[in-house]
């Protein structure tokens, strides 16, 4: 796992990613909730192994899952569903009911299902950019979140193109100077009624 970061600057940096991540307040609030969150999962999954174990109750065996390339660490939202929902995350591919694809590149060109042989989830998931998800989103839902910055009025998300890299701003349109490698959606209010956020990967 640390293999994968580097510390330079007073940043934090994601191989995978090219992110970098400045280690400052905001950071440091960040990594606790995370912290805190990861050890409540734990808990729940110690509390029913307990229970488990005390009432002696019959339960099917889990449901292996096989993560490939890359192991999601504790900040990927796979990792609480798995626990949660009592899944054993195994290493080897062979020993795995269900091969999952997961990767932090935003390109990759192998195909996951050729040496597996059998269905790999996100196996065919191999373009994450977000114009490339922008364009698939337009394809199924029949409107777009991707906005023009020269014309469009009011406020946008001005982000990377590539996933995973921390740098989304929110900015007053028109907006006539931007790089290639930006792109702008329309600002999403997903604040709810209860002072929570609605996540969304996009």
């Amino acid at each position: 796992m640390l293999k994968d970061y580097s510390f330079e600057n007073g940043q934090l940096v994601v191989h995978q990613t090219g992110a970098r991540i400045d280690l400052n307040n905001d950071f440091m609030r960040e990594a606790a909730i995370v912290a805190g969150f990861t050890m409540e999962v734990s808990a729940i999954c110690a509390a029913r192994a307990a229970r488990s174990t005390v009432f002696a109750s019959p339960r099917q065996s889990a449901i292996r899952i096989c993560f490939t390339p890359f192991m999601p660490q504790v900040w990927y939202a796979v990792w609480p569903v798995c626990h949660l929902a009592s899944l054993e995350i195994v290493r080897d591919p062979a020993r795995a009911d269900v091969l999952f694809h997961f990767d932090y590149r935003d390109r990759v060109e192998e195909d996951p299902e050729r040496h597996a042989q059998r269905p790999v989830v996100n196996g065919q998931c191999r373009d994450i950019r977000r114009d490339r998800l922008a364009t698939v989103f337009e394809e199924v839902f029949g409107y777009r979140l991707t906005i023009d910055p020269s014309v469009h009025q009011g406020l946008a998300v001005m982000k990377s193109v590539r996933k995973g890299r921390h740098d989304a701003q929110i900015v007053p349109c028109p907006f006539p100077v931007y790089r290639q490698d930006q792109m702008f959606a329309r600002l999403v209010d997903n604040m709810t009624g209860d002072h929570c956020l609605e996540y969304s990967a996009a």
